[in-house]
């Protein structure tokens, strides 16, 4: 038997199983779900946008494709990851929580298109996706990775209760790191 033909009938012998449960949240007026193919393209214009500065971007549509893929596959390889935020029958962006290997605690992270920005929305889908977290996946400690400068996610994460933690580990130099306790939801 060649090598190739024995690397191919280890591959069809091999099988793949996940068992994925994504959860579907909805508050008074988004609802949270699975992410799908259909998002990426609104997801894609925010990646190449410039306000995609503060997300390592902006991006051309293969490195957003590949953040999409990567952010999707955490469902997969951690039981958390990204749920697409629908405002109406209106993609408003994502909402997640995070295992990224650079990043040395969860994170709770959001990313919006620039129709959805300034409504509230954010805010109301994170703090859905907080409580998620700690009633379902039992995180006790939850923070949010931001570059200095990024001054309305900074607004965003204290009015979620977030406090800043000088101490904690950072996933790159000069990153600022919000702290939430997990155990109280947030007042509007």
């Amino acid at each position: 038997m060649t090598r190739a033909a024995t690397s191919s009938s280890a591959f069809a012998s091999a099988t793949v199983s996940a068992n994925v449960s994504i959860p579907l949240l909805e508050t008074a007026r988004l609802v949270l779900r699975a992410p799908t193919t259909g998002d990426f393209e609104p997801y894609a214009q925010v990646l190449a946008s410039p306000r995609a500065r503060f997300l390592n971007g902006p991006y051309d549509r293969n490195a957003a494709w590949k953040d999409y893929c990567l952010s999707v596959a955490e469902w997969v390889l951690h039981g958390i990851g990204p749920l697409a935020i629908d405002e109406g029958d209106r993609f408003a962006g994502l909402v997640g929580i995070s295992r990224h290997p650079d990043f040395p605690e969860p994170e709770l992270g959001w990313v919006l298109t620039a129709e959805a920005e300034g409504q509230g929305i954010a805010f109301e889908a994170a703090n859905a996706m907080r409580d998620w977290a700690s009633r379902a996946q039992g995180l006790s400690a939850l923070v949010s990775y931001m570059w200095p400068g990024n001054d309305r996610a900074t607004r965003l994460a204290r009015r979620l209760g977030g406090q800043q933690d000088l101490d904690a580990a950072k996933p790159w130099p000069g990153a600022l790191v919000y702290r939430y306790d997990t155990s109280q939801s947030a007042v509007a």
